[in-house]
């Protein structure tokens, strides 16, 4: 039970459950089952328990051990379990499935006497499977470790049989699983000699770690340092004849097996297993064999490790064979054929039918972390069990493990309507109410949880515990701490609990550390024996401290905490050899681990060997070149300035003190006084970034402006230090900005201030692309500037390509060290002027970029490799496919396309978030649909898998969208800020935006059109990606409004209209999203207001109808009626109606320069495409019109506009007006045509129909 229900927020940990022999259930324990009434299903299962039929006591025995777990309250079941096993003819697929159940083995701990004899009946037992009895036997020597007793642990470990001795290689990169189908190298080479490239670039190779394991699971952190990545295992064994044998492989992570040089087992999935899951059946040659693990792990995995036994075909370990990692000489198998053996739990289970069965089946899928598969199994399980305690329940765990908290939280609910009084509520209703401190709540919720545990169970006391200390009532907590822990002794949260309250109260130093010295006595916990390291650091007890860390290392010579904690230790003390012994003995296991190579290096200097300190160091910073500190260390002993210090500027502040006196007005509101930017760049593929501005503020607008400034830092990649960051004033008075992260706010800043900042970004490198490098730069801004200034330092030799834009700003080429110094520096550069509709800064500015990135491939592959792993069809992909599919037949390429969009428009939303401020890595579609959130790369994954799923090709698409610039990217680089999708359909491709769930299916909203855009390739041999494209707009001609009207003029000066309006394209999207989540009233007042924008006087709707808001298939159609009172002009008995035109297109005040500088981005001032209007104007009965005006036609390169005005009849006016806008981007000497077309629409359309009502007779 102490595993089981915290998977609420918390989520502590999930529960395995059980299974059983069965055939139908009985109809009396049926029909309870399926009423979800507890008490009707105890009884039924009570009278099993007691039948003569052993069919009937196995399957209750089972049930109530489910049932019990679903209560929280699993080890009321122990006797059941072992009431079953003692019955079974075949028990042991049950005990595997069953293992984690707190009722049978649970979580690792020491055990009673009552267990530990349990466990020896077992292992003298004929019928268990020999790979039950070797987990039982580990299981013993945890018992043994966590009893203090090592030698024992150690003993029964050397029983369980695993291969211990071992060579490893790693890590390399395995972002989102992409290394698994990688060739890294050492799969062909074996060689101790042959030198490979890790996921840094460093040089790595095979190497035989000093210590070796004692656990038969080999734990990959304690040889290699890895969070993701892939590491190599190969062993080598004797064997004395040829023969065929079974390799069992089990651990976590993606797993690959090799046999001399054959590819025996194969498992993508980054699960976590126990021993001897993966089995296949081979052949063993006499002499040497090579044995070869692969091992990767993502963010996902916890503790990478695994376990390979080689065994017979009855499951025993073979005997004589030899370990000799010195004899290579091995004989590749590569022709001999290979065969997978089912696991005997997977064996027995699969295809059984019966509730009992199909439970267990769900059971041991947990058990083995196919969590998918598991909850596939409930999914499917007979329809009438669906709702039953039992199935939701399992749900529940199983949706908890795999992190789906959206559909965890969604189940509890529903749980609730069936189990109100379980546990698992009132544990998911304490955790919410504390959380939002509903203290009330949350103490009614501890009373439930105490009516199903007890007031004396121990996840009680926690939550007691935890209440308590919320409620700041901290004497009721320590009576509370007080009895947890004399009831629940080996619980080391209380003791922990315990030990702290001794510590602050007590008057007696020795009595707390005596405390915890008597608990390590029996007991190996180690937290608590760190907390007992403290202390004797606390009392000053140093050979206390030493001998007990000593001893740690001799029985943990791997475990690198004890290691590094002599070395601290030694290294207080100045001991500095002993310190330096310790870390070389860290080394011997771990020769790639970065840490201990700087520690060597710090520990050399302190003995005054320089030389050698230098070497380690350069060793440290070749295995991570991300150790900046080590970098400013090496340039110290070298008798260099470090480079913080060479690119900080001594001088700046009477630099900015002078040209504050200097210049104390400005038409401006702010100018940049310096602004300069430094890029380091070092040869293992790091590089730092260093910025220094001072900036000049001449009015309160500046100081708004810039009193709070962002310095945008990705921390999951890069880390910012602020040198300084102050306010300056011309007398030299100094004021410190507030700090908070990377937000500096500047108070009491007075015009004539200026602002100085000065910082570094570290960028960290990883990866495919980690020795790569790209930037871009623009030296002049939208203010004036005194200097602009960019530096670039590179390793000599460094080859890089560089494009200049609207300049040929040459740089100047020195040395620095052991750099070549690229320096550009422009003096006053022209200031950027503002003008409407402009190209980005970058096309307009004086820029520059620069990139190692040779080909636009490199980038395709590099994201192919790091996306697609992610479209997995999980549970949910199944569920969501059959959701869209189910009830369609026969569709087209087109319509299934079309299917997908509409479920992710209508049921996903999309989480604006930064492309460039997030993971690169889209999330799982798992996770996409469980949340209905994602961004624009997690929908188009979820796209993409959806598509492949209903067979139709797709590719992932990064963009920089338009507003960045139509050409910006000159060189490859990873500049990208958006992802969407392409789809391959037969004679038709479509770029396809997700993120906006307004836009109709196929349509290409204005922010892509045009944009440059890199497609990702789905395999290697995919022939895209190789070059930027531009998107195209197939259905750019769609894009048009139309506008029907009919005025209707009356004898008062009142006039009558009928408006029918039409928007296609992306343009309905422009009014769906105008009206999204208005209500009726608010609606109807904006429709109101839009239409009365038109006209002089007050408008009254008569009617409005505005059609396929929320069909987004169709076209928005606005349909409405209404009057306006005193509309018409009378003038000396001339009446005229100023014609409303409704849509402006020349909006002329966007261009009140005569003169242009830059070029136009017509597009973004005008989205419309195409305007088709048409007036209708009635006049009174007996009116004479008088002199219409003339229409115009204009064509040029912006627009073909056409404006006709004619009479229709007597009283009848018709206005056509027909716009076609082209798309494109215009040079400044157009703009003055631009601007006359627009003079001449502008005074057309001051358009006028005047007339004469005639006189009655």
């Amino acid at each position: 039970m102490k595993k089981i229900y915290f998977m609420i927020f918390v989520l502590f940990a999930f529960l395995g459950t059980e299974m059983a022999k069965g055939q139908s259930l009985s109809p009396e324990l049926d029909e309870a089952l399926i009423s979800n009434d507890l008490d009707k299903i105890e009884a039924a299962l009570e009278r099993q328990l007691h039948s003569g039929d052993h069919a009937q006591r196995s399957e209750a025995n089972l049930m109530m051990l489910f049932l019990n777990t679903i209560k929280g309250v699993e080890t009321d079941s122990e006797q059941h379990v072992r009431d079953f096993i003692k019955e079974s003819k075949n028990p042991s697929p049950y005990i595997f499935a069953l293992w984690k159940n707190e009722a049978l083995i649970g979580e690792h701990k020491k055990r009673s006497k009552d267990e530990l004899a349990f466990y020896k009946n077992l292992l003298g037992r004929q019928d268990i499977h020999p790979s039950i009895k070797k987990s039982l036997e580990y299981t013993q020597g945890t018992h043994h470790l966590l009893s203090n007793k090592f030698d024992q642990a150690f003993k029964k470990y050397d029983l369980v049989g695993g291969l211990r001795k071992w060579e490893y290689v790693g890590p390399f990169d395995n972002t989102s699983g992409s290394g698994f189908n990688k060739d890294y190298g050492p799969i062909e080479k074996p060689s101790k000699s042959e030198i490979f490239l890790s996921k840094k670039n460093s040089e790595i190779h095979w190497y035989e770690p000093k210590d070796q394991d004692r656990d038969p699971w080999m734990s990959i952190r304690s040889f290699i340092p890895v969070s993701q990545g892939v590491v190599y295992a190969q062993t080598f064994v004797e064997s004395e004849t040829d023969q065929k044998v079974v390799f069992a492989l089990g651990g976590e992570g993606s797993l690959k097996l090799w046999v001399n040089d054959k590819l025996i087992i194969t498992e993508e999935e980054e699960y976590k297993t126990e021993q001897d899951t993966y089995l296949s059946s081979f052949e063993l040659k006499k002499g040497a064999n090579r044995i070869l693990v692969q091992i990767g792990a993502t963010e996902e995995v916890n503790y990478p490790n695994f376990i390979l036994r080689v065994l017979d075909e009855n499951m025993n370990l073979i005997p004589n064979l030899t370990v000799n990692l010195r004899n290579r000489n091995y004989s590749k198998t590569i022709d001999l054929e290979s065969k997978s053996i089912e696991h005997f739990a997977v064996e027995y289970f699969t295809g059984k039918k019966g509730f009992v069965n199909e439970i267990m089946l769900a059971k041991l899928y947990n058990r083995m972390s196919r969590y998918n598969d598991a909850i596939k199994v409930l999914k499917n399980i007979d329809e009438k069990y669906a709702e039953t305690i039992i199935v939701k329940g399992e749900l529940l765990l199983n949706h908890a493990e795999i992190e789906d908290y959206t559909t965890l939280t969604k189940e509890i609910e529903g749980f609730r309507k069936i189990y109100p009084d379980s546990y698992l509520v009132a544990a998911y209703d304490f955790e919410r109410s504390m959380q939002n401190k509903d203290y009330e709540f949350a103490e009614k919720s501890l009373e439930s949880i105490a009516k199903i545990e007890g007031y004396d169970g121990e996840l009680y006391y926690q939550y007691k515990i935890r209440y308590l200390v919320a409620k700041k009532e901290y004497q009721k907590m320590y009576e509370i701490i007080d009895k947890a822990y004399k009831k629940h002794p080996d619980n080391t949260t209380f003791l922990f609990y315990t030990y702290n309250i001794l510590k602050s109260t007590s008057q007696r130093g020795n009595y707390y550390l005596n405390f915890l010295t008597e608990y390590l006595d029996d007991n190996f916990n180690y937290n608590i024996f760190r907390f007992l390291v403290n202390e004797y650091d606390e009392h000053g007890m140093s050979k206390e401290k030493e001998k007990a860390l000593l001893e740690m290392h001799k029985n943990f010579p791997l475990e690198e905490t004890y290691t590094q904690a002599l070395v601290k230790h030694y290294y207080n003390q100045k001991k500095y050899e002993k310190a330096l012994d310790f870390t070389e003995k860290n080394l011997a296991n771990r020769p790639f681990t970065s840490t201990y190579w700087k520690d060597k290096g710090y520990l050399l200097e302190q003995l005054y060997k320089n030389d050698e300190a230098l070497a380690s160091f350069e060793k440290a910073i070749k295995i991570n070149p991300n150790l900046f500190d080590v970098r400013d260390k090496m340039r110290e002993l070298n008798g260099k300035e470090a480079l913080t210090s060479i690119l900080k500027n001594e001088d700046y502040e009477q630099e900015v003190i002078d040209r504050l006196n200097a210049k104390t007005e400005s038409d401006e509101s702010a100018e940049y006084i310096f602004d300069r930017m430094d890029f380091v760049v070092f040869p293992e593929g790091a590089y730092v970034e260093n910025y220094e501005v001072a900036l000049q503020l001449f009015n309160q607008s500046a100081i708004e402006d810039w009193s709070e400034i962002n310095i945008p830092v990705v921390w999951s990649r890069q880390n910012l230090v602020i040198n300084k960051s102050e306010a300056i004033k011309a007398n030299g008075q100094k004021t410190q900005a507030e700090r908070s992260g990377g937000k500096l706010v500047f108070t009491s800043l007075e015009p004539g201030d200026a602002i100085y900042v000065s910082y570094r970004i570290e960028n960290y490198t990883g990866g495919k692309l980690s020795k790569e490098f790209w930037m871009s730069h623009t030296f002049n801004t939208n203010l004036p500037t005194g200097i602009s200034r960019l530096r670039l330092l590179t390793p000599k030799g460094y080859e890089f390509d560089s494009v200049y834009v609207n300049n040929s700003i040459q740089p100047e080429k020195s040395t620095l060290d052991e750099f070549d110094l690229y320096t550009w520096e422009v003096k006053n550069p022209e200031k950027i002027e503002s003008e409407s509709y402009t190209p980005s800064y970058f096309e307009i500015g004086q820029s520059l970029e620069i990139s190692t990135i040779k080909e636009w491939k490199v980038i395709s592959d590099w994201y192919r490799d790091i996306a697609l792993p992610m479209a997995k069809e999980d549970y949910n992909i199944e569920e969501v496919y059959n959701e869209i599919f189910s009830h369609e037949k026969d569709m087209s390429e087109y319509e299934k396309a079309k299917a997908i969009y509409d479920y992710i428009a209508k049921n996903i939303n999309y989480s604006s978030v930064s492309f460039r401020q997030s993971n690169y890595v889209p999330q799982k579609p798992l996770k996409t649909i469980s949340t209905k959130l994602g961004d624009c790369k997690d929908l188009s994954t979820l796209y993409h898998t959806l598509a492949k799923k209903a067979g139709i090709s797709t590719n992932l698409v990064l963009v920089n969208t338009r507003d960045n610039g139509e050409d910006v990217l000159k060189l490859p680089s990873l500049d990208f800020n958006h992802c969407i999708i392409k789809i391959n359909l037969e004679g038709q491709t479509m770029y396809q935006e997700l993120t906006d769930s307004k836009l109709p299916f196929g349509i290409v909203p204005y922010t892509l059109y045009k944009s440059q855009a890199l497609v990702i390739p789905n395999s290697e041999d995919e022939n895209v990606g190789n070059e930027l494209i531009s998107i195209p707009n197939p259905r750019l001609s769609e894009e048009k409004l139309q506008r029907k009207i009919k005025i209707q003029i009356n004898g008062t000066g009142d006039i009558k209209i009928n408006s029918h309006l039409q928007a296609f394209g992306n343009l309905s999207g422009n009014y769906r999203h105008y009206f999204d989540g208005m209500t009726k009233e608010k609606q109807k007042e904006d429709e109101a207001y839009l239409l009365g924008t038109h006209f002089e006087n007050e408008l009254n709707i008569i009617s409005s109808d505005l059609a396929n808001l929320e069909d987004y298939e169709k076209d928005v159609v606005w349909s409405s009626e209404y009057e306006v009172l005193d509309e018409i002009k009378n003038l000396g008995g001339i009446k005229a109606l100023k014609v409303p035109m409704f849509e402006e297109f020349a909006y002329i005040d966007n261009f009140p320069d005569e003169k242009r500088k830059y070029p136009i981005v017509f597009g973004d001032f005008e989205s419309v495409r195409n305007y088709d209007f048409e007036i209708e104007v009635n006049l009174p009965e007996g009116s004479e019109m008088l002199e219409l005006p003339e229409g115009i036609e204009i064509s040029n390169q912006f627009m073909k506009y056409v404006l006709n005005i004619e009479k229709v009849g007597a009283n009848k006016v018709k206005i056509t007006r027909t716009i076609e806008s082209y798309d494109e981007t215009f040079p400044a000497s157009a703009y003055e045509e631009m601007r006359s077309s627009f003079v001449k629409i502008n005074k057309a359309e001051d358009l006028y129909i005047t007339f004469k009502v005639k006189k009655a007779n």
